[in-house]
């Protein structure tokens, strides 16, 4: 029997499950510069939210309750980036080749349809779940070889599906992006 040679997660004991190893997200470096990692703070979802739960509502309410979060209604203004307020949100999956499975979008921090009002955290908890959707679209077109326990797949057998992954966290990594935190 062969050993497994994937990237291994950190584990959170207290949620009782693991984060999925990216590597830290590619940055501009002109604004790495003047906007370094951690200049802006992560934000947290409650206790996460699964994918695939996100997948299914555009309720706000619902989202909250999903992230046990009192402050989801709240508008969300910790998070500033310039005049563009928007955020580059970039997902690298472990174990595959960045060429063809990193992603990213650039998501807005203002409300739909509201200019200069701030989203809240459970509008900006959809936005980078749906980030996260099309990331993992693409990563299942683009399976590793040799080893599958990050492979995303249509079934729990094969791999990893919408069900099993939570967004937990968005971080800063420099300039204007942010990378998720998310837990299998």
């Amino acid at each position: 029997m062969n050993a497994c040679h994937c990237t291994p997660a950190d584990h959170d004991y207290e949620l009782r499950r693991d984060i999925l190893p990216q590597r830290p997200a590619l940055v501009d470096e002109n604004l790495a510069r003047q906007l370094f990692a951690g200049s802006y703070p992560s934000v947290f979802f409650g206790r996460g939210l699964s994918i695939d739960a996100l997948s299914r509502t555009n309720n706000f309410e619902e989202i909250a309750n999903m992230m046990r979060d009192p402050g989801w209604d709240k508008p969300f203004d910790q998070v500033r980036v310039g005049n563009d307020h928007k955020i580059l949100v970039k997902v690298n999956w472990p174990d595959h080749d960045p060429l063809d499975t990193a992603h990213g979008e650039y998501v807005p921090l203002e409300a739909a349809n509201r200019p200069g009002i701030p989203s809240t955290k459970a509008q900006l908890a959809l936005l980078v779940g749906q980030v996260v959707m099309r990331a993992m679209e693409r990563v299942k077109n683009n399976r590793p070889g040799d080893h599958r326990c990050w492979a995303v797949s249509t079934n729990e057998e094969d791999g990893l599906t919408k069900r099993c992954v939570y967004l937990y966290a968005i971080h800063h990594v420099g300039g204007f992006t942010y990378q998720p935190e998310l837990q299998v």
